[in-house]
């Protein structure tokens, strides 16, 4: 499948990210993003609910951030807190305007 996420064409790209249900897609994003998002779609949903399947997202869409869970910061149980640095230059205004 990797090889069709990086020969296909954006309309193509689109439509694979609404067959897989693709988290975190937008339309609107660079090209090489909407490929990595969905060429880890299905890694993705293995590790839903797991600190490593947001981790990834992150990486994916802000390329530094983290993740820590209630345990770390004397949080409420099973809440979690996600940092990111947004003003990294791998952050757009539009990205940036989302968060």
């Amino acid at each position: 499948m990797k090889i069709i996420i990086c020969i296909a064409v954006v309309a193509i790209l689109d439509v694979l990210a609404a067959e897989l249900r693709t988290p975190a897609y937008d339309e609107a994003l660079p090209v090489e993003t909407k490929r990595e998002l969905i060429s880890g779609t299905l890694t993705f949903y293995t590790h839903m609910g797991t600190p490593a399947a947001l981790e990834q997202l992150i990486s994916t869409l802000f390329a530094r951030g983290r993740v820590s869970e209630w345990y770390d910061y004397n949080g409420s149980v099973y809440h979690f807190k996600v940092q990111i640095d947004i003003a990294a230059d791998t952050v757009d205004d539009a990205r940036r305007a989302q968060v």
